[in-house]
C-alpha cells in the first residue's frame, strides 16, 4: 500500500494529536537534540536556547557592524584582502548584531559567520559574489532572501531560525550549493523540501527539529526525491533506504508524472487552439490589409486625377482671369478716352495752343500720366499739335497784329468748315444707327404683342376646356387625346438631352485641354530624354516619368473617346426625339385644330 505526501501529512496530524495526548512518540518519528541540551521525553523538537529566555534585546544591547570592527576581528587593515570573517561575538551575553551592514567592501570574502546573533532579516549581502560559506544559525530570521546573487555559495547554515518556506528561486540561483542546514525551524510540509530537487550537487541536508520530521516515511520521501543527498540529518544514506524509498514512492511519482503529463497535454491543446485562432486572425488581417492597400491605391489614383483636374481648372481660371483683366483694362481705357473726349470737346472752340518750350521730359511726365485733369492741360485739335501747357513763365513774342489778322481769320474759317463736315458725317452715322435700333424695337414689340395675343387665346381656350365637361368627338380615341401630353413629355426630354449635350461638350473641352497639356508635357519629357546621356542617373527616372505620362495620355484619350461617343448618342437621341415631335405636331394638325392647338400651347406653357 502506497501513500502520497498528502496522506503522510494527514497521518502526521493524527499521530501528532494522539502522541501529544499520551505524552510519548511513535516508533517511526525521529527526534533530534541539539548539543548541550538535556534529553526530555517530548514529541516536538527541543526549544531553541534563545527562546528559553526572554527577548535578548531586553538583556543585551545591539552592536553594529563597522569597518573598524571588521578590521579588529579579521586583523587586516585592507578590507579588500579579507577572505574570512567570524562575527559570532558572544554566545552567552553581551551585545549582539541585529543588522547586516557595511560588508560591501569585502569583495574577496569567502567565509562569513554571523551565528548566535539577533538578526531578523537577510540583507546587504548582494555584493558578496565570492562567498562560499554562510552561517546564519541561531538568529531570528523568518525568510530566506538577499542571497540571489551568490552563485558560488556551497555551504548555507540556517539552523535555529524561524523560517517556514523555501523560496521558488532557491534552486535556480544557488546551483553550486552542496550543504544546506535548516534544522530547528518551522517547516511543516515535505513539499518545501521537494523544492530542493533541482540542486545537482546537494549531498548534505539537515532538517531535524522541524515539524515535518513527525510525518511517517519523511526520510524515505526525502531520499526518493533528493537522489544526490548522501547525508541526511547527520546520518549516512544507505542503499537499502534508497531501495525502500523507490518501492514506497515510485507509484506516487508515476501518478504525479501522469497528472503533469495530462496537464501539459491540455496546455499543448490549448496552445494549438490558440495558434490556429492566431493563424485565422492573421489571414483575416492580411486580407483586410490587402483590401486597405487596394483602397489606398484607388484613393491615390483618384487624388492624382483630381489634382490633374484641379491643375487644368487652375490653368483655365488663370486664362479667364487674364482675359477678364484685359477686358477690364480695355473698358477702363475706353471710359478714360470717353472722358478725355468730353473734356477736349470743350476746348475745340478755342484757338491753337501756343508753342510750348519744355525744358526736359521729366517736368511733363507727371502731367502726361495724369488722367482727366492731367489731360485737361491739352488742347485736342486735329489741325494743331498737342502740347503741354507750360507751368513756367513764357517769353513774350511781339507779332504784327494788323498783318496776321486776315491770315488767322481765313485759317479759322477753313477749320470751322472742316469741323462742321466731320460733325455732320458723325451725326448722319448716329441717325442711321438710331433708325436701325428703332426698327429692332418695333419688331420686338410686334413679337411681344403676338406672344401676348397667343397667351390670351391659350388662356381663353384653357378656361373653355375647363368649363366643358365633354370630350370632343375627334378625341374619343385614347391615342389622339393623349397626343398633347406625349408631345409635352417629348419636349421636356428634348430639353434634358440638350442640357446633357451641353454638359458633355464642356466636359470634352476640359478633357481636351488636359489632353493637350499632357501631350505637350510628354513631348517635352521625350525631348529632355533624347538630350540626356544614357548613363546619367536621371535617365531611368525620366523614362519612368515618360511611361507614366503616356499612361495618363492614353487614359485621357479613352475618356475623350467615351465622351464623344456619349455625345454622339445624345445627338442621335435628340434627333430622334425631334422627329417624334414633328410627327406628333402633324398628328395634332389633323384633329380639331383650335382645341388641340390650345391644349398643346397650354402644355407648352406649363412645361416652360
Amino acid at each position: 500500500m502506497t501513500h502520497s505526501a498528502e496522506d503522510i501529512h494527514k497521518q502526521f496530524q493524527r499521530e501528532f494529536t494522539v502522541g501529544a495526548s499520551k505524552g510519548q512518540s511513535s516508533s517511526g518519528i525521529r527526534r533530534a537534540i541539539s548539543p548541550g541540551e538535556v534529553k526530555k521525553n517530548t514529541l516536538i523538537s527541543p526549544v531553541r536556547p534563545h527562546s528559553q529566555t526572554s527577548n535578548p534585546l531586553q538583556q543585551a544591547g545591539v552592536r553594529y557592524i563597522t569597518e573598524d570592527l571588521i578590521r579588529k576581528i579579521s586583523k587586516e587593515s585592507n578590507l579588500d584582502l579579507v577572505t574570512s570573517l567570524n562575527l559570532t561575538l558572544s554566545k552567552e551575553g553581551g551585545k549582539k548584531i541585529k543588522y547586516i551592514e557595511n560588508l560591501d567592501r569585502l569583495r574577496k570574502l569567502q567565509t562569513l559567520n554571523l551565528s548566535y546573533n539577533i538578526i531578523e532579516k537577510m540583507e546587504n549581502l548582494d555584493k558578496l559574489l565570492r562567498l562560499q560559506d554562510l552561517n546564519l544559525s541561531n538568529n531570528m530570521i523568518t525568510k530566506i532572501e538577499g542571497i540571489e546573487n551568490m552563485s558560488s555559495l556551497q555551504i548555507l547554515n540556517l539552523n535555529d531560525n524561524l523560517i517556514e518556506h523555501i523560496p521558488q528561486w532557491f534552486c535556480k540561483k544557488l546551483k553550486a550549493l552542496r550543504t544546506f542546514k535548516i534544522a530547528r525551524n518551522k517547516i511543516k510540509s515535505l513539499s518545501e523540501i521537494a523544492k530542493l530537487k533541482p540542486l545537482p550537487d546537494l549531498i548534505q541536508l539537515d532538517v531535524t527539529g522541524n515539524h515535518l520530521i513527525s510525518l511517517p516515511y519523511y526520510r524515505l520521501y526525502i531520499i526518493f526525491h533528493l537522489r544526490t543527498v548522501e547525508t541526511l540529518d547527520s546520518q549516512h544514506v544507505h542503499d537499502k533506504e534508497r531501495k525502500q524509498a523507490q518501492e514506497r514512492f515510485s507509484n506516487d511519482e508515476v501518478i504525479l508524472l501522469e497528472k503533469k503529463l495530462e496537464e501539459e497535454e491540455f496546455k499543448y491543446r490549448q496552445l494549438q487552439d490558440s495558434h490556429s485562432k492566431s493563424l485565422q486572425e492573421k489571414s483575416l488581417q492580411e486580407t483586410s490589409q490587402h483590401q486597405l492597400e487596394s483602397k489606398e491605391r484607388n484613393l491615390r489614383d483618384k487624388l492624382k486625377q483630381l489634382e490633374e483636374e484641379l491643375a487644368a481648372k487652375d490653368e483655365l481660371l488663370k486664362r479667364k482671369t487674364s482675359d477678364l483683366n484685359k477686358a477690364s483694362q480695355k473698358h477702363y481705357q475706353l471710359e478714360q478716352e470717353l472722358a478725355f473726349y468730353k473734356i477736349d470737346s470743350k476746348f475745340d472752340t478755342l484757338k491753337e495752343a501756343p508753342n510750348l518750350h519744355l525744358e526736359s521730359a521729366d517736368e511733363s511726365s507727371d502731367f502726361q500720366e495724369s488722367p482727366y485733369i492731367g489731360r485737361a492741360r491739352f488742347r485736342v485739335n486735329k489741325y494743331a499739335q498737342e502740347t503741354d501747357i507750360s507751368v513756367r513763365p513764357q517769353k513774350a513774342h511781339m507779332i504784327n497784329i494788323g498783318k496776321s489778322f486776315s491770315d488767322n481769320q481765313a485759317f479759322q474759317h477753313s477749320q470751322e468748315e472742316h469741323t462742321k463736315t466731320d460733325v455732320e458725317k458723325e451725326l448722319n452715322k448716329k441717325q442711321k444707327e438710331l433708325q436701325k435700333t428703332e426698327e429692332k424695337l418695333k419688331a420686338l414689340q410686334s413679337d411681344q404683342w403676338k406672344t401676348e395675343s397667343m397667351l390670351r387665346n391659350a388662356t381663353t381656350a384653357l378656361k373653355k376646356i375647363a368649363t366643358d365637361r365633354f370630350t370632343p368627338e375627334s378625341f374619343q380615341v385614347d391615342n389622339k387625346y393623349k397626343l398633347p401630353q406625349i408631345l409635352t413629355k417629348k419636349m421636356q426630354k428634348v430639353n434634358e438631352l440638350r442640357d446633357t449635350a451641353t454638359q458633355m461638350e464642356s466636359e470634352i473641352d476640359r478633357t481636351q485641354a488636359i489632353l493637350v497639356k499632357n501631350t505637350n508635357g510628354l513631348q517635352k519629357l521625350k525631348s529632355q530624354l533624347a538630350a540626356m546621356d544614357i548613363n546619367s542617373p536621371l535617365h531611368a527616372s525620366k523614362e519612368k516619368d515618360i511611361v507614366e505620362k503616356e499612361s495618363q495620355v492614353n487614359r485621357m484619350k479613352e475618356k475623350m473617346n467615351k465622351l464623344q461617343q456619349e455625345l454622339e448618342n445624345s445627338k442621335n437621341a435628340l434627333a430622334q426625339e425631334t422627329a417624334d415631335i414633328k410627327n406628333l405636331e402633324e398628328a395634332l394638325s389633323t384633329g380639331t385644330f383650335k382645341i388641340s392647338f390650345c391644349h398643346f400651347f397650354a402644355c407648352i406653357i406649363i412645361c416652360l
